[in-house]
């Protein structure tokens, strides 16, 4: 008996890997959890500034610690890498 397989792999259709984060959904989330936004509107674009400015307190303070699996990079590139638009 002969069994034969096609793979089939399209890494648009199915990426291997976490999918990219989208930081202004995350922070959307975030304002309507809080109870800042309703469910459906839009953040001001101030409101996405100072979240990115957030973010950069919070990958400065990362910048001084090394990741184990990559000694080139610093929690804050991780840190941004996840959270910059």
């Amino acid at each position: 008996m002969s069994v034969n397989f096609q793979l089939d792999e399209d890494e648009d259709r199915d990426p291997v890997g976490p999918r990219p984060r989208d930081p202004v959904a995350l922070f959307t989330q975030a304002a309507v959890d809080v109870g800042l936004l309703k469910q459906g509107d839009k953040l001001d674009q101030n409101v996405i500034a100072l979240c990115m400015r957030v973010v950069d307190a919070a990958a400065a303070i990362g910048d001084q610690y090394r990741i184990p699996d990559m000694p080139e990079d610093t929690v804050g590139d991780h840190i941004r890498a996840e959270l910059y638009d």
